[in-house]
């Protein structure tokens, strides 16, 4: 702990002065961190995505932390697309520790804390923890640069290899990792996974991943592996072609996830041949509820059951008795060609699926997964009339789906009723393409444009932002703002809030960095 100590007050010399608690060497461990991500680790970073030493770069890194032998025995599951990834990474990892395994999750990006991408069953490591995984591995570096590599891992790289060192050293039984951006040149893609799967593809990152989805496909394709099941979720007919192609390429075995309807269905006959009534396994005794809100997220929860089940038979040894009916072959001139024969070594055993059902509708009636489709009632206002719609959406597909979701759950035009759209997104995103939605349903009364706390956003953006908003003519007999801060969205809304009796609902979208900043501001969720 002296040389710990020592150590940090060299990094920070003008900064501590006094005695250093556990929770300073956390909050300095993260400065040091974010400090790694400058300017020329960002153009590393957009290198390594084009494919330059990516791979090599990874492989000296993990060389040096003697993971390359562990990574091959780590049981994985991993995850590329463009909407749902997280989602469905948190449903397989709950099902998964609902069946009793001992789970280790890696997810991005974080909305509070950089600690909830690295979670141990369920839970995001500790201040301790991740300390003392900063500070390994960050020796270990050190000490090991070399004229090809002079540099430490970028932001996320480090990241990365933290929660791949911890999940091997902590021995996890079931490690769920989402990729970062694209997929073929991320840096999780040093896993050797026992299933893959592929979500909903969008435009995101076009600058990287290419303008189109043919484009975007390829990259998430990456993540396939030789004889290594791929269960990929409906896709337009050309990316899925790009993806199918991909996989016989690799001699990857490629299935098409089933409705989630029809993965209960099969749930509720399989149980009924034993005389046992699948309510008795809900919560409310009646019938399924996926916990994550959202029509989009049963896609979701289809492919995270998919990829259980396979995760099951590929390395638990388990028969699939209730599945294998439900799962179909990509729609493609040569479907027949698509199933290839799996290299995956199994394990005899007389361990059924069916047995695991109630484990299945536990963990997704029971998954927690903050900034998407949450709801929040505000306790500084009586009778439960302030109520929060949060949803860390920022692709067109994806806005379409919250404002569907928030649609659903308000009432334009009520008596007592005032809903808020309050807006922010990240630079090089097109915001009118996000209007077109939200204006679309004609739920918005008010508008308010607030930077996030991370971003900088000068007054011209924002202005920009409420000038292509008010050209709708839905819009046009709509107040909207632009504030300066997120502090003084919310103060505005505060106002608004007290100055009737009306229900308020404000949903809050565009920016998972808004969706965080206002769970912290608003105390809804526990932060650093």
């Amino acid at each position: 702990m002296l040389t710990f100590n020592r150590t940090i007050k060299n990094m920070f010399p003008n900064r501590v002065r006094q005695p250093i608690t556990y929770y300073s060497y956390y909050k300095h461990t993260v400065e040091l961190l974010f400090s790694i991500e400058n300017f020329s680790d960002r153009s590393r970073q957009t290198e390594a995505s084009k494919g330059h030493n990516s791979k090599e770069e990874l492989d000296h890194y993990c060389q040096i932390l003697n993971l390359n032998s562990d990574l091959k025995l780590l049981p994985t599951i991993h995850v590329a697309g463009t909407k749902g990834k997280g989602s469905t990474c948190s449903l397989a990892e709950s099902i998964l520790r609902s069946m009793g395994y001992q789970t280790g999750l890696f997810t991005s990006p974080h909305l509070l804390t950089p600690r909830e991408r690295i979670r141990l069953n369920g839970q995001n490591i500790s201040r301790e923890e991740f300390v003392e995984l900063f500070w390994k591995l960050h020796t270990r570096l050190s000490a090991n640069k070399t004229k090809q590599f002079p540099y430490l891992p970028s932001f996320f790289r480090y990241l990365t290899l933290m929660s791949l060192y911890a999940f091997t050293k902590k021995q996890t039984e079931a490690s769920i990792v989402e990729v970062g951006i694209g997929g073929r040149y991320d840096s999780t893609n040093i896993v050797h996974p026992d299933v893959c799967g592929i979500t909903t593809l969008d435009y995101d990152h076009t600058s990287i991943l290419g303008d189109t989805l043919e484009e975007i496909a390829w990259e998430k394709a990456g993540i396939i592996k030789g004889g290594v099941p791929v269960y990929v979720s409906p896709q337009p007919e050309g990316p899925m072609k790009v993806i199918t192609d991909y996989s016989k390429k690799m001699q990857a075995p490629i299935q098409i996830i089933p409705q989630l309807h029809d993965l209960v269905s099969a749930w509720e006959s399989k149980l009924k041949e034993g005389n046992q009534p699948i309510e008795q396994y809900y919560q409310n005794g009646k019938n399924f509820q996926l916990s994550l809100q959202g029509n989009h997220q049963k896609i979701n929860a289809a492919l995270a059951i998919s990829l259980v089940v396979q995760f099951l038979k590929s390395r638990k040894g388990f028969v699939d008795d209730v599945f294998s009916k439900c799962i179909t072959l990509p729609n493609t001139r040569n479907p027949e060609k698509a199933l290839l024969n799996s290299q995956v070594k199994t394990i005899e055993s007389t361990q059924k699926i069916s047995q695991m059902i109630p484990h299945f509708i536990h963990g997704l009636e029971n998954c927690v997964w903050n900034g998407r489709c949450q709801i929040e009632t505000d306790k500084e206002y009586k009778n439960d009339r302030v109520k929060w719609f949060l949803d860390g959406a920022h692709t067109e597909k994806s806005i379409s789906h919250a404002i569907e979701w928030f649609h659903s759950k308000v009432s334009k035009g009520q008596e007592k009723c005032l809903n808020i759209l309050l807006f922010s997104c990240t630079a090089g995103r097109n915001p009118e393409l996000f209007y077109k939605s939200i204006t679309n349903k004609n739920v918005i009364d008010i508008a308010i444009f607030v930077p996030t706390m991370k971003d900088v956003f000068t007054s011209e953006t924002l202005k920009q932002m409420k000038i292509l908003w008010d050209r709708f003519p839905q819009n046009q007999n709509n107040p909207s703002i632009q504030l300066d801060s997120l502090a003084d969205g919310i103060q505005q809304i505060s106002k608004i809030a007290n100055s009737g009796n009306k229900n308020i609902n404000i949903f809050v979208t565009g920016s998972l960095h808004l969706v965080g900043d206002v769970l912290k501001l608003k105390n809804f969720v526990q932060g650093d």
